[in-house]
């Protein structure tokens, strides 16, 4: 897709959006895509490398960058917020509990309280436990490698999920064996304000497809699939 700018120069659509694949605060590699002008995100991040069994929302991963000159944008996942919201859903989760067993049975002593989410009349009024639970959440935010990802899930942590099999936990051992190394890189937001326009010319677009276009470096074939895309535009002006 090409938009104009008011000199009727064709801007493509990437050359107003770049590919990163940026680390979390543990070291994981997520992929995405940012506005060069901003570095705002342009949707949710995929993994690479490994895979998720907390399935972290989407919500909790964010851009941030330090206070500090020339630094680089890395991700954060905010497992603080997420703990509350755990947090809150099981209170909240075990007080209708509660309730649901006082309407069903009209009385339930003391010492039958911690058995109430064992019994399947009241789960099915209340509806499903919050997962994962906030010890869960509790502990990866505490840097536990297998609640991350990271390593593989033994019984114990496949319990604390839920998980009633293998499959899981080995699909991510091999996702991580299989998975290349992974390096931070993003451009500094206040650089990608002064990228010029495309050429017109091939030869000069390959060097400014290198030079600007971080897909393109090193690529020619990558070069020539923008060169067709910036032909087109220029050819719709």
């Amino acid at each position: 897709m090409a938009f104009f700018s008011s000199g009727r120069t064709p801007i493509l659509q990437t050359d107003q959006r770049m590919e990163v694949t940026l680390l979390d605060q543990f070291q994981r590699a997520w992929h995405g895509c940012l506005e060069k002008a901003t570095g705002e995100p342009t949707g949710s991040y995929n993994l690479v490398g490994w895979l998720d069994p907390l399935r972290t929302p989407p919500f909790f991963v964010m851009l941030k960058k330090e206070a500090v000159l020339g630094a680089a944008w890395t991700l954060f996942v905010d497992f603080g917020a997420w703990l509350d919201q755990q947090r809150n859903g099981e209170e909240q989760w075990y007080r209708d509990l509660h309730k649901a067993a006082l309407d069903k049975y009209h009385h339930v002593a003391p010492e039958q309280v911690p058995q109430l989410e064992n019994d399947p009349f009241i789960r099915n009024a209340v509806g499903p436990k919050p997962w994962p639970s906030s010890k869960v959440v509790q502990a990866a935010m505490n840097g536990d490698r297998q609640y991350l990802g990271l390593a593989l899930l033994d019984k114990t942590h496949r319990e604390a999920l839920g998980l009633s099999s293998l499959a899981e936990s080995l699909a991510i051992a091999q996702q991580i064996a299989d998975a290349p190394a992974v390096v931070s890189s993003v451009p500094d937001p206040e650089a990608v304000k002064t990228i010029p326009p495309p050429p017109a010319e091939y030869p000069k677009f390959v060097a400014w497809a290198m030079t600007y276009v971080p897909e393109c470096k090193g690529d020619l074939t990558a070069v020539a699939r923008h060169w067709t895309e910036h032909k087109a535009a220029m050819a719709a002006v």
